[in-house]
């Protein structure tokens, strides 16, 4: 697995085990998923298509 894939899979998996532990509300762990995400390198954040927008 690539950089970028196991952060993504460590975020999915952290955001899992706080929503299965009950402990936290549900809007905060999302909320900590989303910053998690936003914080993440720009790799994970670039766009899936490979079309250029500029020539």
């Amino acid at each position: 697995m690539t950089a970028p894939q196991l952060l993504t899979f460590a975020i999915l998996t952290a955001t899992m085990v706080l929503f299965r532990w009950g402990r936290f509300l549900h809007d905060i762990v999302a909320l900590l998923a989303l910053l998690g995400w936003r914080l993440a390198p720009p790799t994970l954040s670039r766009p899936l298509s490979g079309i250029r927008t500029t020539p």
